[in-house]
């Protein structure tokens, strides 16, 4: 964990994410459902669930996909009219979508590739973040 002396005690750094000039971080994603690496018959209705959070506020929150390394496709998720918000002032949001594999047209063998996008509402201009990739094969 990355760390700075002050006072000559060593003290655990901030690691919620990198700020900019004016003390904001970036947002922060993640793909919490599926598992990293799952398996789904082709026909399932695959629940997937991003978590984002930011110091200030989100804006978007994007849901990418990808069947056999083809291009991303993105979706928006819907947010909230009112974000949660943590003790340390932080917000945050969870969203879970059914992706219906069989509309996909999938077959034995495919890999579907997710991963999440976030940006923040900084009104200096917004910042974005993406997650690891999520696979999932059929």
């Amino acid at each position: 964990m990355p760390s700075d002396r002050r006072g000559g005690a060593e003290v655990a750094a901030n690691v919620f994410g990198q700020r900019d000039a004016a003390g904001r971080q970036r947002p922060f994603v993640r793909v919490t459902q599926p598992e990293k690496t799952s398996l789904a018959t082709p026909t399932a209705l695959l629940p997937v669930t991003l978590s984002a959070e930011d110091d200030c506020g989100i804006s978007r929150l994007q849901l990418f996909r990808s069947l056999n390394d083809s291009r991303p496709l993105a979706s928006d998720l819907p947010l909230p009219a009112r974000l949660s918000r943590r003790p340390d002032g932080s917000v945050y949001v969870e969203q879970t979508v059914s992706l219906p594999l069989g509309r996909y047209g999938l077959e034995p063998g495919d890999v579907i590739k997710l991963f999440g996008r976030v940006e923040d509402n900084d009104p200096a201009g917004a910042k974005g973040a993406e997650s690891r990739w999520s696979r999932c094969a059929s």
